[in-house]
């Protein structure tokens, strides 16, 4: 096979099945391939791409008509990086994030190596099956503290060939991009975090809590890190946090399933770089991270024959270097250089240095990181992403490395095989809920109710019909 992979332009709209709100769209804007369903047009020559069920409903009263494959051929090309390659710098300046007004995955090299099937310019959740020895990492978060509609806090699932799904890192504002990523709950219980802070386990609230209408039913399994002390560590974290929901908690024991509110905390020793999770060829090593105090970790994932290494908040540091060489793909923390922060934010001169500089990466050190460890994708996330961070960030990153690089920002999707890696962008439904299961089944019993003289003053509709007809009659 050649290096110019082919993206067909062709639109995917998922329908649901629902006749009576079908999404069609003009041909000229749409991109995206029809998986597993079938062309349909409309009497105004608009088209979808609906589920051969749905077609043939909507045919029967009417309202569309099929469409070939031959119809919508339009074709665009993409050279996919070989080793050796040159690749376009310029052009890197030149990426804006998708808030910006960017198209796409913040790269110049989003295909790696030789393709073997073809994929859609967009990740569709849901549509597409991984190969048995294909890994799928989702950003559900890029950000920093400061949450954005753009932005999330530190969030990445990484599924893998097998039908299993891990979650490493739940920072604040990921658990809508979660949901989207239409994984049912039950199937994403193993969380992995590097450490306590708001921006890396924010969200654990919202995704604990909604399984009580998305029918999750079994416990969350939370890996984390001891810390200098008891009060410091994920042990400590949990059980404070469980007893701050008590309320929360009582008031839909009894009405609904309460079985996915229990959390399992794996507190493991931060200390010591060791493998905390063994199960279905998925293997997770945590190793020593160097981040304000004792208590952070990064990881590394080995799958198969891949390796994925997730630095959580570090500064570079031996056990990072020993455990990230020439693995496949490195997910580092890389912040923009001092100018922006002054430009940017206001920050005093000095600042940076005793902040981000010596608790975080900047990014000529990231690129220094990735060309001593020469990985096959080097990947940076947690920066406020805009036009003017942006090509900071690449024009440190090239001073020292030159090899396939992305910053991935939310909703960045990157497949992984041992012959390619691929980068694009998820097309998400944006008001997505979680995947709700057939049936909610009631567990335990209520311990708490409301009080006779509270229940008394409930207001039903016939009494409230009363007060406004007496209100009408005088």
């Amino acid at each position: 096979m050649n290096k110019f992979i082919v993206f067909a332009l062709i639109p995917l709209i998922l329908s649901l099945g629902l006749t009576s709100a079908i999404p069609f769209s003009d041909a000229s804007e749409l991109d995206q391939i029809c998986i597993d369903k079938v062309w349909l047009e409309n009497s105004k020559g608009k088209i979808a791409c609906v589920t051969s069920s749905t077609a043939d409903k909507l045919i029967q009263r009417g309202w569309g008509t099929f469409l070939s494959d031959e119809s919508l051929d339009e074709k665009t090309t993409v050279t996919a990086y070989m080793k050796d390659d040159k690749i376009d710098y310029e052009s890197e300046l030149n990426l804006l994030p998708l808030a910006d007004g960017g198209t796409g995955p913040l790269t110049v090299t989003p295909i790696i190596g030789e393709i073997s099937k073809e994929y859609p310019k967009l990740y569709v959740p849901g549509t597409e099956e991984l190969f048995e020895d294909e890994i799928r990492l989702s950003f559900c978060g890029s950000g920093m503290p400061f949450v954005t509609y753009a932005q999330a806090s530190a969030c990445v699932i990484v599924e893998t060939g097998d039908g299993k799904s891990y979650l490493f890192d739940i920072g604040s504002g990921s658990i809508g991009r979660i949901n989207a990523m239409q994984i049912h709950g039950n199937d994403l219980t193993n969380v992995f975090v590097s450490h306590t802070h708001t921006d890396h386990i924010g969200d654990l609230g919202p995704f604990w809590a909604q399984a009580y209408l998305s029918g999750r039913t079994v416990p969350i399994e939370l890996y984390g890190p001891s810390g200098a002390n008891h009060e410091l560590g994920t042990e400590y974290f949990t059980e404070n946090f469980l007893k701050s929901y008590t309320w929360d908690f009582e008031t839909r024991r009894g009405l609904i399933a309460t079985s996915g509110q229990a959390i399992n905390v794996h507190e493991f020793d931060y200390a010591e770089t060791q493998v905390i999770y063994d199960q279905d060829d998925f293997q997770v090593t945590a190793f020593p991270a160097v981040h304000g105090i004792d208590g952070a970790v990064s990881f590394r994932m080995d799958w198969k024959d891949l390796s994925v290494v997730f630095s959580g908040d570090t500064n570079i540091n031996e056990y990072l270097i020993e455990n990230s060489h020439k693995a496949d793909v490195i997910i580092m923390e890389t912040f923009a250089p001092e100018e922006y922060y002054i430009e940017y934010f206001g920050w005093p001169k000095g600042m940076y240095d005793d902040s981000i500089a010596k608790h975080h990466v900047p990014a000529e050190r990231a690129a220094l990181y990735f060309a001593v460890v020469e990985p096959r994708l080097a990947v940076s996330y947690h920066q406020t992403l805009d036009e003017l961070s942006t090509p900071l960030i690449f024009e440190k990153i090239r001073n020292y490395y030159g090899e396939p690089y992305i910053f991935a920002q939310d909703l960045t999707v990157i497949n992984i095989t041992p012959d390619y890696i691929i980068s694009r962008q998820a097309d998400i439904d944006e008001n997505s809920l979680p995947v709700v299961t057939e049936e909610l089944k009631v567990t335990d019993e209520r311990k708490y109710f409301t009080s006779e003289w509270l229940e008394e003053t409930v207001l039903y509709e016939d009494d409230l019909k009363e007060i406004l007809e007496k209100s009408n009659k005088q």
